[in-house]
């Protein structure tokens, strides 16, 4: 037969073992800083990129806009030009 003092060495041995995994399981959570600083800088290069493209759309409609407004402009002097030409019936002098 085993001695008490034997068996509970083992329990105590065991019991211990079972307190060094519990405490090692719950130190090993987390991140380390390592991992802290690599997400953190691919999370700051996709938020780079979604900024351009972003910043592009808004200030691209802007071009867009300001170009249009000007071919208008271009598009309504031409026409008085013409309509002035054509409603013309001699030439009076010649600018050189």
């Amino acid at each position: 037969m085993v001695s008490r003092s034997y068996v509970n060495k083992n329990l105590l041995i065991m019991s211990n073992l079972k307190t060094r995994k519990i405490l090692m399981s719950k130190s090993t959570t987390g991140f380390t800083l390592i991992e802290a600083l690599l997400y953190l800088a691919i999370a700051g290069t996709i938020l780079y990129f979604i900024s351009g493209f972003a910043f592009n759309i808004i200030f691209g409609r802007a071009k867009i806009e300001t170009s249009q407004d000007v071919n208008q402009n271009a598009r309504t002097v031409l026409d008085e030009i013409s309509n002035t030409v054509g409603d013309s019936t001699m030439i009076n002098s010649i600018v050189q």
